[in-house]
C-alpha cells in the first residue's frame, strides 16, 4: 500500500487568495466556521504580525491540505552567558487541516515544525488559542505538552441594556453647544475643534500637540468627533483662553431643584490615528496582572495597527485630557452587530462613569446596530469582565482557551 507523501512549504509559496481559501476550507465543518477573504487575511497579518516565511502549508500528493499561520514578535533583550539577545515571542495564530486529509498526520507534522522553528529563533514559549469545546484539537496540543493558561470570554452587549433612550444624534461643525433637549443628552457629530486657543499650533489632521503628549489627546484635530454632552441647565462657560464654550464636566447628581435628572459624564469620542493610541493603551493597562493582560490580537501592538473599517477613539471629557480609548469596527453585514474590539480607561479615571458613557456614545456611532459584539478574547480575570457585566452584557456560551508550551 502506498503511503501518501506529505510535504511542507513556506506560506510564501502560495498566493494570499489561495491561502485564505485553504483556511476557510479547513474550518468549514467546525463549530465556528471561518470564512476568510484575502483582504481580511492581509489585515490580520498586518495587525497580528503573522509572518508568512514562518508559516507553512502542508501538501498531500501535491495538493494543499493544511496550514499553520505563525505570528512572531520580538521583545526586550535578555542577558545570559552568551551576552544580550532579543527574545522572540511566537503565537500559533491558526492550525487547520481540510476534512478529507484529517487523521493522516498532517496536523502533527505542521505543529512539530512550528515548534522546531520557534526553538531555533529563540522563543521561550509558544502560545495559541483553541475553542474550549474542540476536544480533538486540545488533545493534539496536549500531546506535545501544551497546557491551558486562561479562559478567553466573549460577550454581546445589547443596545437596550446600555442606552437609556437619552441619546440623540445630530450633526454640525461646531463644538459642544448649550442646546438643551428635554430629557435627552444630545450627541453632536461633526468636525469640530477640540482644542483651546493655546493649543492652536496643531495644524495637521490627526496630529497631537507634542508638548501635551498623547494623554492630552484633545489637541488632536478629529476626522469625525462625537460629542456627548449633558442636559445642563446652567449657562456654558468660556475657557480662559477665549475658546469655545465648554459645558460643565459633570451635572450635579445632588441637584435638589431637578431630582429626576440623570447624572452622566460629558465627553467626546475623538478619532485618533491608531499608532498614536499605543502609549494611552499601555497607560490604561498599568497595574494589570499578567493573566489579565489582553490576548495577542488585542495587545497594544495589534491595536496600533488597526486599519479601516476599524477605528480607535480617545475618550475625552470636555476641556480635559483623554481618560481612555475605545476600539470599534463594523461587520461585513451592515445590519449585524458592530464590534467593540477593546476599551480601556486610565486607572485614575475609573469608577467615574467614563467607560459606561463611552459605550453609550459608541452606540450612537452605529444607529442601526442592536448590539455590540465583544470577541471571545477577554481574559476571565480582566477588569473588563465585571465592567461589561455591569453594562448588561450577555456572556457568549462559546469561549476559547489560551494554551502555552514552554520550550
Amino acid at each position: 500500500m502506498t503511503v501518501p507523501a506529505v510535504t511542507l512549504a513556506p506560506a510564501t509559496t502560495i498566493g494570499l487568495a489561495a491561502l485564505a481559501a485553504l483556511v476557510t476550507e479547513a474550518f468549514s465543518d467546525s463549530a465556528a466556521p471561518w470564512p476568510l477573504s484575502a483582504a481580511t487575511l492581509a489585515a490580520m497579518m498586518a495587525r497580528d504580525d503573522i509572518a508568512l516565511p514562518s508559516s507553512h502549508v502542508a501538501y498531500l500528493d501535491g495538493a494543499p491540505v493544511g496550514v499553520a499561520l505563525v505570528a512572531v514578535r520580538f521583545g526586550r533583550a535578555a542577558h545570559d552567558a552568551t551576552g544580550a539577545r532579543v527574545l522572540a515571542r511566537t503565537w500559533l495564530a491558526t492550525l487547520g487541516v481540510v476534512p478529507v486529509a484529517r487523521r493522516s498526520g498532517v496536523a502533527r507534522l505542521l505543529l512539530d515544525h512550528v515548534l522546531d522553528e520557534a526553538r531555533a529563533r529563540g522563543s521561550r514559549a509558544v502560545t495559541l488559542q483553541v475553542h474550549a469545546r474542540n476536544a480533538l484539537a486540545r488533545r493534539l496540543y496536549e500531546s506535545v505538552g501544551f497546557g491551558a493558561t486562561r479562559h478567553l470570554l466573549g460577550f454581546t452587549l445589547p443596545r437596550i441594556s446600555v442606552g437609556s433612550g437619552q441619546w440623540a444624534v445630530g450633526s454640525g461643525t461646531s463644538g459642544p453647544t448649550d442646546t438643551v433637549t428635554s430629557g435627552q443628552w444630545p450627541l453632536a457629530c461633526g468636525t469640530s475643534d477640540l482644542t483651546d486657543k493655546k493649543e492652536a499650533a496643531v495644524s495637521e489632521p490627526g496630529t497631537v500637540n507634542d508638548a501635551d503628549g498623547l494623554l492630552g489627546a484633545r489637541a488632536a484635530r478629529p476626522l469625525r468627533s462625537c460629542w456627548l454632552h449633558s442636559e445642563a441647565s446652567v449657562a456654558p462657560v468660556a475657557d480662559s483662553a477665549g475658546g469655545p464654550p465648554v459645558l460643565p464636566v459633570y451635572p450635579d447628581p445632588h441637584d435638589k431643584e431637578q431630582p429626576g435628572r440623570v447624572a452622566r459624564p460629558a465627553l467626546a469620542l475623538q478619532p485618533v490615528v491608531a499608532p498614536l493610541a499605543l502609549p494611552l493603551a499601555e497607560a490604561c493597562l498599568a497595574g494589570e496582572a499578567p493573566a489579565a493582560r489582553p490576548a495577542w490580537q488585542m495587545e497594544t501592538l495589534s491595536l496600533a495597527r488597526l486599519a479601516p473599517p476599524a477605528q480607535v477613539y480617545t475618550v475625552v471629557p470636555h476641556g480635559e485630557r483623554a481618560v481612555g480609548y475605545v476600539a470599534l469596527t463594523t461587520t461585513p453585514d451592515d445590519t449585524a452587530a458592530a464590534t467593540l474590539l477593546h476599551i480601556g480607561i486610565l486607572p485614575t479615571a475609573r469608577r467615574q462613569g467614563w467607560g459606561r458613557a463611552a459605550v453609550d456614545a459608541a452606540f450612537a456611532l452605529y444607529p442601526t446596530a442592536d448590539s455590540l459584539a465583544v470577541p471571545p478574547l477577554v481574559p476571565a480575570s480582566s477588569t473588563l469582565v465585571p465592567f461589561l457585566t455591569a453594562c448588561g452584557a450577555i456572556r457568549d456560551p462559546e469561549e476559547h482557551l489560551e494554551m502555552a508550551l514552554t520550550l
